[in-house]
């Protein structure tokens, strides 16, 4: 589960850098990054909550 942890924290990161940095995203066409640092975090956090679910059925 760590490394699920540790990822999902490294794509929020990555959303809240590429957020400061939107203005020299959009003048390169590059905002896109944005919407994949989203769908980063948000698999991430899906899964968080898939495993902690998990765990707790086989306990």
């Amino acid at each position: 589960m760590l490394p699920v942890i540790v990822g999902t924290i490294g794509w929020a990161v990555a959303l809240i850098v590429l957020i400061v940095l939107r203005p020299q995203l959009e003048a390169t066409g590059s905002t896109w990054w944005i919407g994949a640092a989203a769908a980063g975090l948000i698999t991430g956090l899906l899964a968080t909550a898939f495993l902690v679910r998990r765990r707790r059925l086989t306990r």
